[in-house]
């Protein structure tokens, strides 16, 4: 493990990572706090805060899908959805869509778990172990669905429907919302960055072994403490981080948006900044998603409380 380790910082420090940004049609209104899955091939979107040309906000329900460079709409938004909801997580496994959770943008949350298929939204008998928002979740090679929310994991299995807690050990992340979390390897997740209820951000990393659900601290530093970044395999040991919100430094308040880009290896636990060209602009509460080709997609996202982007990005990361 040890030389696999070295031989990993080693290549780190040898291939400086970059990336360059392009636009891509638009599809959805603009938006932030959507929930998004990638599929193998493209990435599909669902619901978020839609901010209208009068700069009115009201929270959506509908279902977009990215593949071939452009949106196509899926589900439109009705009452055949899922109730609208932002902050919530989507995730695709075998021939599903399966959405838990989120927030209506008032004083309601969600615990329903629902599956989309052939077409049709449909929603499950299971329930989440409570209201949950500002959770994260990814698919494991085997179809189940992991999520990390608040202080616990757990586990959506589509082969009976059912959702569990799951004990873990090991130092598990401290209480957060509003993290990034992404799948590395074959039976292992990401947590890193988000916000206490306190309001207080991080930017440390933890990884889960699924097979044993034992958490694992990593010590590398790198990106500043945000909430709300979208993160994204790049390979089998390695994460991209892209923006997010970081606090102001007093005496100011606020929230600052962030428009960089971080690699994390976790063989070599070690965070390298991504050099990028222009042309992201800095934003919070946006999908990032990788596509059946290598590349990414990022949509929407906002500038706390002064604008919703409505663009579409791809991302091309080469570390030759």
């Amino acid at each position: 493990m040890m030389h696999l380790r070295l031989w990993s910082l080693m290549m780190t420090a040898a291939s400086a990572l970059k990336a360059s940004w392009t636009k891509a049609p638009s599809g959805p209104s603009a938006r932030s706090g959507a929930c998004a899955a990638a599929d193998g091939a493209g990435a599909y979107l669902f619901g978020g805060y839609v901010e209208q040309a009068d700069t009115s906000r009201s929270v959506t329900n509908d279902l977009w899908r990215f593949y071939g460079g452009e949106w196509r709409l899926v589900a439109p938004a009705g009452a055949d959805a899922p109730p609208p909801r932002l902050c919530a997580t989507l995730a695709h496994t075998g021939d599903a869509l399966v959405l838990m959770g989120g927030w209506d943008g008032a004083d309601g949350f969600f615990d329903d778990v629902w599956t989309f298929r052939e077409g049709a939204w449909a929603r499950e008998a299971a329930t989440l172990p409570g209201p949950r928002s500002r959770h994260a979740a990814c698919t494991l090679p085997d179809g189940r669905v992991v999520a990390v929310t608040h202080r616990e994991v757990f586990v959506y299995d589509p082969s009976d429907g059912s959702v569990t807690t799951q004990p873990t050990t090991g130092p598990p992340p401290s209480a957060r919302g509003l993290h990034a979390m992404a799948r590395v390897g074959a039976h292992s997740v990401v947590v890193t960055c988000g916000a206490a209820q306190s309001g207080e951000m991080t930017g440390d990393a933890y990884v889960l072994d699924c097979d044993t659900w034992e958490w694992r601290a990593l010590s590398a530093t790198g990106p500043e403490p945000r909430a709300a970044g979208a993160a994204a395999p790049l390979d089998d040991n390695r994460v991209l981080l892209v923006g997010g919100a970081a606090r102001l430094a007093p005496p100011l308040a606020g929230l600052a948006p962030l428009d960089d880009v971080w690699c994390l290896d976790v063989v070599a636990d070690a965070w390298t900044r991504v050099e990028t060209n222009a042309g992201f602009g800095p934003r919070n509460a946006h999908v990032l998603c990788r596509l059946g080709d290598g590349g990414f997609v990022v949509n929407g996202g906002w500038v706390p409380f002064v604008r919703t982007y409505d663009d579409t990005l791809r991302l091309e990361v080469d570390s030759s």
